[in-house]
């Protein structure tokens, strides 16, 4: 059945997601030299004021009460963890890897999703799940192997760490879904705003991590109040102090993207709160066209200096529509839950089918 809520929603968090994607991407290149304090620290450090004044005006408005607010706070903190080390390891190896390539190879979220759902929560599925997990298995093949086989530079590294992130990823956000849904009183703004607040503190206590001899992306001890000195300067006065910097703009870039970041988070937990991951990860899906066209015509005009070139050719627009083709028949029928009554069972398949 049509649902225009939904469907203003799901279309809303692709424009959303679109943009943030890019402005994500631009502000990472712009400001590569500082990308872990400026993703660890920086940026959840303005989110939050994002977040805090929606929860203070919500709350003058008396349209949250105390018991929108008390919930168990080591989850969200575990979330937090996992998301900030997860937005380090992208910002490292998204460089060194076409958007073509991230957008396809992302779609494996998929089927984690669907072998964690099925053997954990007891989630079934039908016909459509199972035609349309192939049909995406195959255009991910499709659109992958020829762009890892024509790459100049083959950054198996990279695509190995892309991988595992993805995975992470995809295994937070179940863990967050289900926790939204077992609390579910909790305030969603009120939620975003104590994972921001964790993940700001995570990445003061991940900063020594960036003394770990990584080539040329690690510093020295010493050399770290000069490191926060030109961070600043790049944002604060436009100041290139590093070879790579550009740091034009580079503050108003860090401010749009907190504003989209904030805005694709709000979406994403209602969805999760009110569907599943596996309606995020089709919504995603569907997303990727417009990424990839997008980022061709952005790389065409050079309005972003990408690390990576690519061409739209054959394997890519047989991949897309393939991805496009499994994700709408993967979505066409709801999974159901298992209970421990197979009678009820038996019944909540009749009325998903």
């Amino acid at each position: 059945m049509f649902n225009l809520f939904y469907f203003l929603i799901g279309s809303l968090y692709i424009i959303f997601g679109t943009f943030d994607y890019f402005i994500y991407i631009d502000r990472n290149i712009s400001l590569f030299n500082y990308i872990w304090i400026v993703n660890t620290v920086i940026f959840p450090f303005f989110s939050i004021f994002f977040y805090f004044f929606i929860v203070l005006y919500q709350y003058l408005k008396n349209e949250i009460k105390d018991y929108n607010i008390h919930c168990n706070y080591k989850p969200i903190l575990l979330i937090a963890f996992a998301e900030s080390i997860e937005s380090i390891v992208f910002s490292y190896t998204m460089p060194f890897i076409s958007i073509f390539l991230l957008q396809i190879i992302d779609k494996i979220t998929l089927i984690i999703n669907f072998a964690i759902n099925y053997k954990l929560l007891n989630s079934r599925y039908h016909w459509n799940h199972y035609v349309g997990m192939i049909i995406r298995c195959i255009g991910v093949l499709i659109g992958a192997i020829p762009i890892i086989n024509n790459q100049q530079e083959k950054n198996y590294l990279a695509i190995s760490f892309f991988i595992i992130i993805s995975i992470i990823k995809t295994l937070v956000n179940i863990y967050r879904e289900n926790y939204i849904k077992f609390n579910k009183l909790l305030n969603l703004t009120f939620f975003n705003l104590l994972l921001t607040i964790f993940t700001f503190l995570t990445g003061l206590v991940t900063i020594p991590f960036i003394f770990i001899p990584l080539q040329k992306y690690s510093i020295k001890p010493d050399e770290f109040p000069q490191y926060v000195s030109n961070t600043f300067k790049c944002l604060y006065k436009n100041e290139n102090t590093q070879e790579k910097d550009n740091c034009n703009y580079s503050l108003i870039l860090l401010l749009i993207n907190v504003k989209t970041s904030s805005t694709v988070n709000q979406i994403l937990a209602h969805i999760l709160k009110n569907e599943s991951n596996i309606l995020n990860t089709v919504i995603l899906s569907l997303k990727s066209p417009l990424i990839i066209i997008s980022g061709y015509f952005i790389q065409k005009y050079n309005l972003i200096k990408f690390n990576s070139k690519y061409e739209i050719d054959w394997s890519v627009i047989v991949s897309l529509i393939l991805l496009f083709i499994g994700s709408i028949t993967y979505g066409y029928k709801a999974e159901y839950k298992l209970s421990k009554n197979p009678a009820l069972d038996e019944k909540l398949l009749s009325l998903s089918s």
